[in-house]
């Protein structure tokens, strides 16, 4: 789920199969998640930079007035312990909301 404010995205990673729960699957130590700005969401995730690997499903993105207005699409992949990662997610994309 995204919420945006002024330059701002408010992400929320779920598991798809208990996305009311905010909890991470067992043995998941967090999630990698990767963005790109563009018109259209690319197909291939390696069109995506990689933002960082989240422990909490919760967290800000924060944008640069130039962005304001184009839209950004997320890849999401969980990351168990041993560093191995699991299935890529749906795309997920959203406009980057005006000052």
């Amino acid at each position: 789920m995204i919420r945006t404010d002024q330059l701002e995205h408010t992400v929320s990673v779920t598991n798809s199969g208990t996305s009311t729960r905010r909890a991470k699957p067992a043995g998941v130590v967090g999630c990698e998640v990767y963005l790109c700005i563009a018109p259209t969401a690319p197909q291939n995730p390696s069109d995506y930079q990689f933002i960082g690997v989240w422990t909490r499903s919760t967290e800000r993105m924060n944008f640069k007035a130039d962005d304001s207005g184009k839209t950004v699409h997320y890849l999401f992949r969980w990351m168990n312990t041993k560093g191995q990662t699991g299935p890529w997610s749906n795309i997920t994309s959203a406009t980057i909301p005006a000052v």
